[in-house]
């Protein structure tokens, strides 16, 4: 697994707690803890490590905060839910593996 992938998972294991994060925070809590700007958190760029940590976002704002995926997909400057079910499944399956391969 890829260092990008293992960062976004740890600032969810860190953010996913309740109450660690909130929608007005989230994207600037997830661009600080993964060293990029929330600019480049919601760019349109495929670029690692913004692709696994915007996958971070997606998944602590459907599953922690409870948004929509058409809410989560505004905050994130997406065009619509989407690409947010995608990204929701990729970090899902990322948790999974690195979860795995940690027993």
């Amino acid at each position: 697994m890829d260092e990008s992938k293992k960062l976004a998972i740890e600032i969810v294991g860190e953010l996913e707690p309740q109450g660690r994060v909130t929608k007005e925070n989230l994207l600037a809590k997830v661009a600080e803890l993964g060293g990029i700007s929330v600019e480049d958190l919601t760019d349109y760029h495929k670029r690692e490590p913004a692709r696994s940590l915007r996958n971070a976002a997606y998944y602590l704002a459907y599953n922690s905060l409870g948004l929509s995926l058409s809410e989560t997909a505004s905050l994130l400057n997406r065009k619509n839910h989407t690409t947010v079910m995608n990204g929701i499944g990729v970090m899902a399956t990322n948790i999974y593996e690195f979860t795995r391969r940690s027993f």
